[in-house]
């Protein structure tokens, strides 16, 4: 059984087919569109859990956690924010009042108008039940449009973080470099280039009265100013570009924001929940008058008007649940086509950010005026670095030097021991002594380098032009221009660095040769002047390392013991979390067959529902019947009484009327006797 809810209204179709179905009709959107009558083009599909269905993996609908699919209409997202509303809009369920049904029929009893009040419950309670089933599902399908809608803006922040730190990196970088242009062309044209870095002719030149050459020489200042308009206009364009696209994540991220706020703004359906709790609290006491009616010792005027005062109310929550429901539906569209506006942004931004990060990663002429930046550093640092292996090489054969010395001094006097024991000691042992005449161990040390040097800079170079370095920084401070004073103290803080390392050659160079070659002399040498107290000092140092050294291997031991059996207990668990998983495995078939089972039960239960509620309307509608036959049947036998009563009274009358008759007859005999009395009395 596959359940089809419409994302819009909440409405509900249970669909009595399976995956083959589905496949059969060729396509998801066509198999939705026969079942609920959406739109094809305008479908779109959702699980429970967020996935978007397709005909292409439909199949995931089989491993679904509940075989629900959520439709959301695209035609809805298209039209008029108010005609979607007036389209969507529901209207409560229209009964008419007791009273004007008492005003158009016979008085009936008390019992039945109770009924009539019940009938009229019933039909609310429908419609609030259903209302409040289709606000859950409403929520629930728009909780899975926010929960896609963040997973997409959670991947698009992540790649667009990712790319803003370079980027803003960058564009500061340029912006630097595009600010120090005329610092820099000003600066190089204000340093000389040394004479040892010119060809002998333009040597020749400058001694013949030639104007010295420059770094600005090298530099068209012409073509440089071209080039650093274009890289303006560049990083104008990229500036332009990472500004809107960090506009649009930021409008993303907001707008996604604002979605969750609504979906998690629920106040509407908890109103409405308490309105259906509210309903069902007024319907339980309304049956239970509509019971007491029942009973002829009861106050029935009373309970009459408590009855007409739960049927207002019980109309009253039916108005409250049709503007909850309404004024819900109108904040899921609202959300909705925000998410659609935002969904905009989500399939433009992947694109953008490809074509910015491949824009930052492609070579620009900003090389150029990188290299203009740095003309400065870069000349004096191949100054100093001239220098330096000058004076590393000087420091290197100097201290090869001294250690071959040394060492020289170590093999001859291994010679004069090796003669002593010649001629004292050997040859007189009854047998050969073999490697006895080996040859003296010896250093030799053959320099790889050239003591030839292209240049003739020395220190004194360096600082002369640190000075116009300097003299530059004076020039800018009295020109004003933060740029070249800028410019100037970077290169001459990074310069500075160099020399400070250059300077602390020597000392580096003796203090790796000291540990190096001299450490094991010299601790030597300080064994041999250490005293008693020190010796004693040293073997408790000793007796404590050794104490030290039998702990750890005991520790180790112990550790090896633990870990030995920590190993067993992660192999049983493993076993464990394997039989676990195993068993979660079984239980989650079993309770996926129970899931099924659960909503096979919940199928027949409502269709049971739907039947009950069917009989129960029929039985009202019998009882109603029964109780107007009744009503009926009272209504004759009270007009037989009343015709018997009237039948009596005139038997009476009559048996007066027959007797007065007799009477009659009597006297008129009587007189009759007497008159021919009278007449025999007077003829005798």
């Amino acid at each position: 059984m596959i359940q089809i809810c419409r994302a819009e209204d909440g409405e509900s179709f249970q669909v009595s087919a399976t995956l083959r179905d589905i496949e059969r009709k060729g396509s998801l959107e066509h198999f939705i569109h026969q079942e609920i009558g959406v739109d094809q083009d305008a479908i779109l599909a959702y699980l429970s859990d967020g996935t978007r269905l397709r005909t292409d993996n439909v199949r995931e609908l089989v491993g679904a956690q509940d075989q629900t699919i959520y439709v959301f209409n695209k035609h809805y997202l298209d039209v008029e924010f108010p005609e979607v509303l007036k389209e969507l809009r529901v209207e409560p369920p229209s009964q008419l009042p007791i009273e004007e049904v008492l005003s158009a029929t016979p008085p009936y009893k008390p019992s039945h108008l109770a009924s009539q009040y019940l009938r009229n419950a019933h039909v609310y309670l429908d419609y609030i039940t259903h209302t409040l089933a289709t606000l859950r599902r409403q929520h629930e399908a728009i909780r899975i449009a926010c929960s896609s809608l963040d997973l997409n803006t959670l991947d698009i922040t992540d790649v667009f973080d990712g790319i803003a730190v370079t980027a803003s990196r960058d564009l500061a970088r340029q912006a630097s470099l595009l600010s120090f242009v005329d610092a820099d062309l000003d600066i190089i044209n204000r340093v000389d280039v040394h004479v040892e870095f010119m060809s002998p002719a333009m040597r020749k030149a400058i001694e013949g009265g030639e104007r010295p050459r420059v770094l600005g020489t090298y530099v068209a200042r012409d073509r440089m100013k071209l080039v650093a308009d274009g890289c303006s206009r560049i990083h104008n364009d990229l500036r332009t570009q990472f500004s809107e696209s960090e506009k649009a994540v930021g409008r993303l991220t907001a707008g996604a924001e604002v979605v969750r706020s609504t979906v998690t703004n629920i106040k509407i359906i908890e109103a409405a929940e308490a309105s259906g709790r509210r309903f069902h609290d007024a319907l339980d006491k309304a049956s239970e008058i509509a019971a007491a009616l029942e009973s002829p010792a009861t106050n029935h005027d009373a309970l009459m008007q408590e009855l007409k005062q739960l049927d207002g109310v019980l109309r009253h929550e039916v108005e409250v649940m049709t503007r909850a429901k309404n004024d819900y539906t109108e904040q899921c569209i609202g959300a909705l086509r925000r998410i659609s506006t935002l969904n905009v942004d989500l399939v433009q931004l992947p694109t953008t950010l490809s074509e910015l990060q491949g824009k930052f990663r492609a070579k620009t002429n900003f090389l150029h005026i990188q290299r203009l930046h740095n003309m400065l550093y870069c000349y004096g640092a191949t100054v100093i670095e001239i220098v330096r292996r000058k004076e590393f090489s000087r420091f290197f054969y100097q201290r090869a030097q001294s250690i071959l010395e040394v060492m020289a001094k170590l093999s001859a006097n291994e010679r004069k021991r090796r003669q002593v024991y010649r001629g004292e000691v050997h040859g007189q042992l009854p047998f050969d002594t073999r490697g006895m005449d080996d040859p003296v161990p010896t250093i030799d040390f053959s320099p790889s380098g050239s003591k030839d040097w292209a240049y003739s800079l020395e220190r004194e170079d360096v600082d002369a032009f640190l000075q116009v370095v300097q003299d530059s920084e004076e020039y800018a401070r009295a020109s004003s221009d933060p740029a070249i004073l800028n410019s100037l103290q970077e290169a001459r803080s990074a310069l500075e660095k160099l020399v400070q390392k250059m300077d602390n050659l020597e000392a580096g160079f003796d203090r790796i040769a000291e540990r190096s070659l001299l450490s094991a002399s010299r601790l030597s040498a300080s064994r041999r002047k250490l005293t008693e107290a020190d010796e004693m000092a040293f073997q408790e140092l000793s007796e404590q390392l050794r104490t030290a050294e039998e702990t750890r291997i005991h520790l180790e031991q112990n550790m090896q013991q633990e870990r030995v059996k920590f190993q067993g207990e992660i192999h049983r668990l493993t076993k464990d979390i394997q039989n676990a998983e195993l068993t979660a495995q079984s239980e989650r078939e079993r309770a996926d067959a129970l899931e099924r089972e659960l909503h096979q039960a919940r199928a027949q239960i409502e269709s049971e529902v739907s039947v009950r509620c069917i009989l129960e309307r029929r039985n009202t509608e019998l009882a109603q019947d029964v109780e107007g036959q009744r009503q009926e049947r009272a209504n004759a036998l009270g007009d037989a009484t009343e015709q018997a009563s009237v039948a009596d009274a005139l038997r009476q009358e009559l048996a007066q009327v027959r007797a007065q008759a007799e009477e009659a007859k009597a006297l008129e005999a009587k007189n009759a006797a007497k008159v021919n009395q009278l007449l025999e009395e007077q003829t005798g």
